[in-house]
């Protein structure tokens, strides 16, 4: 009789996990950040006032067999002082000069607030989606962005590979919620040594006791291991109804040198990133009003997943709402995508902008048109629209593949990025009959 009860027992608890797991749509968004306190800076300032700043997401996605499904990274712009010569930055932080004026630049206490969505996906059950989010002090110098980055997505496969390994163990870290809430960060946030993610530490400390752009969170000789949120569908269910202090389903990852021991760079800075999750078979209504905040993507599948453009105006985008199953596209297009769309397409880093024009139809395929109208067509390809936003992929006359994600204001324009392979950058267009 107790052998049928601790088999019983185990029967339930392998199904309350099973029922845990459930397919559906994630979105992430950047929501901020904090800083408790500024990095080290040059006392001259040369960079611009107290602390200047930029944020790195890499993103990748496990199946349940360890596998890598895809990665994608986002990068935002810098934020500080961008008074002057440094007006290429977004304005963020309290600082203000010797007269009390030309208000810019990070320091402790100062929060920037934000409400970009940065990725959204399709996750099977049993999926890991993996966030790698990491924050940058910017300085005049050295540059190990590309260097650290590089050797992070060298080792994604492995890591996913750790990853499933200890999901499925079920013991130690990563463990699915019992309850519908997580208490600690700590539950799903791990450091990458965890994970057997490689150490890039030779590459930072390069940047020791120098000015340098380099990571907020390296020890005092130099070493950095960034941290890693591991999302499984039954931790995001149990996000979307926590709180960390800084509102529902909005994680917090802390950056903190002084508690690591280094008094030298001194840096504590929080990252804010947002969860929101839509189980498939389940009905809707996304308004996706988002804070203009611009970046730079590149991504190997851009056709999973949806990322949310990097606009260059001030007005905020709106799309129109549609019902519907997530994960699904709308079985019909609204009349106010079909018909002629004209714009500029950008390559990101580039300082010129090509026109871009093509034509939607009520079939979703989109014909890529030619600046002259009495020439012929310069591709084609097909179209989605739905409560995510607009998706586009074609193939132009030289055979070169393009991806477009963006969101459609609902009457008259739509903006976002563009990915081909070895390029990026963003679009605007606006409909012109």
């Amino acid at each position: 009789m107790k052998r049928i009860r601790i088999v019983l027992f185990m029967l339930i608890v392998v199904a309350s996990a099973e029922a845990q797991q459930q397919a559906g749509r994630v979105r992430l968004s950047f929501a901020g950040f904090k800083c408790f306190r500024e990095t080290w800076d040059d006392a001259m300032q040369l960079d611009g006032k107290c602390d200047e700043v930029l944020l790195n997401f890499n993103f990748t996605m496990a199946a349940a067999d360890g596998s890598t499904k895809f990665q994608y990274k986002f990068r935002t712009d810098t934020y500080g002082d961008a008074n002057g010569a440094f007006s290429s930055r977004v304005s963020a932080g309290s600082c203000v000069d010797v007269f009390g004026g030309a208000r810019g630049g990070i320091k402790a206490g100062d929060n920037y607030a934000a409400n970009k969505i940065i990725g959204e996906y399709d996750m099977a059950a049993g999926d890991a989606l993996n966030v790698i989010p990491t924050i940058w002090e910017w300085d005049p110098g050295t540059d190990v962005i590309s260097s650290v980055l590089g050797r992070i997505e060298s080792g994604i496969s492995g890591m996913n590979a750790k990853v499933m390994e200890v999901v499925r163990s079920g013991t130690g870290l990563i463990q699915s919620p019992v309850s519908g809430h997580i208490n600690s960060v700590t539950e799903f946030l791990v450091k990458g040594n965890f994970l057997n993610l490689p150490s890039a530490s030779e590459i930072t400390q390069t940047t020791v006791g120098k000015q340098a752009t380099r990571p907020i969170g390296m020890t005092m000789d130099g070493k950095f291991e960034p941290y890693v949120a591991v999302l499984t569908t039954p931790i995001i269910k149990a996000i979307v109804n926590s709180n960390f202090g800084y509102g529902t389903g909005v994680i917090p990852v802390h950056y903190d040198e002084e508690l690591m021991g280094n008094s030298r760079d001194h840096g504590s800075y929080v990252i804010l990133l947002k969860i929101e999750f839509t189980p498939s078979g389940t009905t809707s209504t996304v308004n996706t009003t988002t804070t203009a905040v611009s970046g730079t993507v590149s991504a190997t599948k851009l056709n999973t997943m949806m990322v949310a453009p990097a606009t260059t105006t001030t007005t905020t985008q709106t799309t129109q709402p549609v019902t519907q199953p997530a994960g699904t596209s709308s079985t019909a297009v609204p009349p106010a995508l079909i018909g002629t769309w004209q714009g500029n397409f950008v390559e990101a880093g580039g300082a010129n902008a090509k026109q871009f024009r093509f034509q939607l139809g009520a079939d979703k395929k989109i014909t890529i048109l030619s600046n002259n109208p009495k020439e012929r067509q310069q591709g084609s390809g097909t179209f989605t629209y739905d409560a995510t936003g607009f998706r586009a992929s074609f193939t132009d006359s030289k055979g070169v593949a393009t991806n477009l994600a963006g969101l459609f204001n609902g009457v008259n324009q739509i903006n976002g990025n563009w990915v081909q392979v070895g390029k990026q950058g963003t679009w605007t267009v606006v409909k012109t009959q």
